[in-house]
């Protein structure tokens, strides 16, 4: 196999394509990347049985063939290049990469272990790049892959003929964010959210979802990537949503203002414990935290609308600095209703996002 590609293209697109190849491959092969060249065309791919990314670019190909090329190798010997062309030349189970000055060689990974990538399934519409990233960003805080609760593992999407839904969550805490999209079919999947937004960063500016069951896909039409779908139920979140008008209590504050508050505050707590306590009134809100040690309280100007005054409630810093931090800026309504049941979070300027807490006794 011969390849000379411009240095930059092949650099942006093994960089990209490397995200799939897994940090502590079980099989020697998944610690590479396959480069098949074909009559100038050049298909990169990497896989981790979890994720895959294929991507293609052109090339002049003097000579055709494949190689599974050491992933790491690859894409460090690239990144230090800077002559405008690159040549990756095949000798047996040896590859070399010359570019400029500047020789490179290693030994190829064996072609006999490697497998095959999945097929993109059907398409099921199609969102523009920044949006969809948009919308991931919004509520991958609180997902944890490795969880041991089925319910509420990956980030879990919804598309219908009316949005585009994306859901991530835990034991206490859940964040949803919808957007329109152009729909094709209905689905429903939760997937790994490691390496997703990165992914999504890589892709143009239309990105086609495709799904069917078991795998998710997403392309731009040159690049692509599979994702295995998480077996097992969703939690059923929309039972805890309810909307504004619910609320027995409404607090509109800048979210900047109560993130830094929070911030500064919680800081006196000994690490991972403890709790942010907001105490409003018909004009401000209080912001405070206390333990043994020390304490500290800071005043906020708020608007609420307040039933019976003041109120209490208490969050765990984590989480409200977390969903405050992925918040998209300006002010933010938090809402409560009666009883120790959910409060929710929802920027004013962005109307498709909510993040529903559950509050934390006060000791008061």
């Amino acid at each position: 196999m011969h390849i000379t590609a411009d240095r930059k293209t092949l650099t942006d697109t093994a960089t990209w394509v490397a995200r799939a190849a897994p940090r502590r491959a079980q099989i020697a092969a998944l610690a590479g990347i396959h480069v098949t060249a074909t009559d100038g065309a050049v298909r990169l791919q990497a896989f981790s049985y979890d994720v895959g990314h294929t991507a293609r670019i052109t090339a002049t190909t003097p000579v055709n063939g494949e190689a599974l090329i050491p992933a790491a190798f690859l894409t460090s010997v690239l990144a230090g290049l800077r002559a405008n062309e690159v040549e990756l030349t095949v000798e047996g189970r040896r590859l070399t990469v010359t570019a400029g000055r500047s020789t490179y060689s290693t030994q190829l990974l064996s072609l006999a272990d490697w497998p095959n990538l999945p097929d993109m399934p059907p398409i099921v519409g199609q969102i523009p790049a920044g949006l969809l990233e948009d919308l991931i960003s919004a509520v991958e805080y609180p997902i944890d892959d490795g969880t041991p609760h089925d319910q509420v593992r990956g980030l879990h999407l919804e598309g219908s003929a009316d949005e585009l839904v994306a859901v991530g969550a835990d034991r206490s805490f859940i964040a949803e964010a919808t957007v329109a999209w152009a729909h094709a079919g209905d689905f429903a999947a939760s997937v790994p959210s490691v390496g997703l937004l990165g992914a999504v960063r890589g892709l143009g500016d239309v990105v086609q979802i495709a799904w069917r069951d078991g795998l998710l896909g997403l392309t731009d039409g040159t690049r692509e990537v599979t994702m295995r779908t998480f077996v097992g139920e969703y939690v059923p979140w929309r039972r805890l949503l309810r909307d504004a008008a619910d609320d027995d209590v409404s607090i509109v504050v800048d979210a900047a203002e109560l993130l830094g508050a929070a911030k500064r505050t919680s800081a006196l707590l000994p690490s991972g414990t403890g709790t942010v306590v907001i105490d409003a009134t018909q004009s401000e809100i209080a912001v405070s935290s206390r333990s043994e040690e020390a304490g500290g309280t800071e005043y906020l100007d708020a608007t609420t609308d307040i039933s019976d005054t003041p109120f209490t409630t208490g969050i765990a810093p984590r989480y409200l600095i977390g969903l405050l931090g992925s918040f998209p800026g300006g002010p933010v309504r938090i809402g409560a209703v009666a009883g120790r049941k959910p409060l929710t979070f929802r920027p004013l300027d962005h109307p498709g996002i909510t993040y529903i807490v559950q509050p934390k006794r006060t000791g008061a």
